[in-house]
C-alpha cells in the first residue's frame, strides 16, 4: 500500500478525531468520546502532536498513533487504523516510528482485542501487568477522611501513565487519607489511585468518593496485584468494566 506518513502537527485536529471514532468504532468496548471529552482525555494524557503520527492514504488519513511524553519514553493513548485499511502494515509503521522517538514506548490493550494483542507481541511488546477497570453506583456513608497532597498517595505504588501524578493534577484530582488508607479521585467521578490498608478504610474512602462526586465511580487501571483495591470495590458493589494489559517495547 502507497502510503505517507505525517506528524500530527501537521494535521488538522478535526480530521484527527475523526479518524480516532471510526478507527475505535468496532472496539471491543465503546470508544466514541464528544469532541469534548476527547480533547479532555487528551490534555490529561500530556498528548503532544509533534511526536505523534498518522498514515495518509489517498489523501485521507486512515491511522494514528497519539502519543504522550512520560517518565519512561512515550505512552500511547490511542492507536488505531481504519477497518478498510488494516492489514497493510499501517499499525506496525506507526508503532515503530512512534518507539523509534525515545527507544520506548509504553500502551495498554484489551484482552479481548486479540488481533491488536498479538501484533503487539509480534513487533517485541512485553507484557508489563495486568490491570482492571471498575464502575459502578457505590452506597454507604462516608467516613471523616483527611485531604492530603497526591504525593502521599503516589508513594505507595507505581500508577499506570493515565493515573501518574502529572496526569491527574490537570484534573484536578484530589487525593484523600482515613488511617493508613488513601484514594485520588477527580470530580467526573474517575478514581485515579487507590491504597488501602483494610477493607473497611477502603470502603470508606469509596463511599466518600461518591458522596463528594454525586456520581457513579470509575476506578482506572487498578493493578490486579492489588488485592486489597479489588476486594474493596468487590465489597461496594462495582462491577469490573474491562481489563488490559500493560505492554512495553523498549
Amino acid at each position: 500500500m502507497d502510503f505517507s506518513l505525517v506528524r500530527l502537527d501537521s494535521a488538522d485536529p478535526v480530521k484527527v478525531y475523526e479518524c480516532f471514532i471510526k478507527g475505535f468504532a468496532d472496539y471491543p468496548i465503546r470508544l466514541q468520546p464528544s469532541y469534548k471529552d476527547y480533547s479532555q482525555f487528551l490534555f490529561r494524557n500530556g498528548y503532544d502532536a509533534k511526536v505523534s503520527f498518522g498514515v495518509i492514504y489517498q489523501r485521507m488519513l486512515v491511522g494514528i498513533a497519539l502519543n504522550c511524553p512520560s517518565e519512561i519514553g512515550l505512552y500511547n493513548c490511542g492507536l488505531c487504523v481504519l477497518p478498510k485499511y488494516r492489514g497493510g502494515g499501517i499499525g506496525s509503521t506507526l508503532i515503530t516510528k512512534s518507539a523509534g522517538e525515545t527507544g520506548s514506548l509504553i500502551l495498554e490493550c484489551l484482552h479481548g482485542n486479540t488481533e491488536a494483542l498479538n501484533l503487539y507481541l509480534k513487533l517485541g511488546f512485553v507484557k508489563l501487568r495486568e490491570m482492571y477497570t471498575y464502575a459502578g453506583g457505590v452506597p454507604g456513608l462516608p467516613a471523616e477522611v483527611f485531604e492530603v497532597p497526591l504525593s502521599f498517595v503516589i508513594s505507595s505504588f507505581r500508577p499506570s501513565h493515565q493515573n501518574s501524578v502529572r496526569c491527574i493534577e490537570r484534573i484536578g484530582a484530589r487525593s484523600y487519607r482515613l488511617g493508613d488508607s488513601y484514594i485520588a479521585f477527580s470530580l467526573d467521578g474517575e478514581v485515579h489511585l487507590l491504597s488501602f490498608a483494610n477493607l473497611d478504610e477502603g470502603m470508606a474512602l469509596l463511599a466518600y468518593a461518591a458522596e463528594v462526586t454525586k456520581k457513579p465511580l470509575k476506578a482506572i487501571n487498578v493493578d490486579c496485584s492489588d488485592t486489597m483495591a479489588l476486594r474493596a470495590l468487590d465489597a461496594v458493589g462495582m462491577k469490573p468494566l474491562a481489563s488490559q494489559w500493560e505492554l512495553a517495547l523498549r
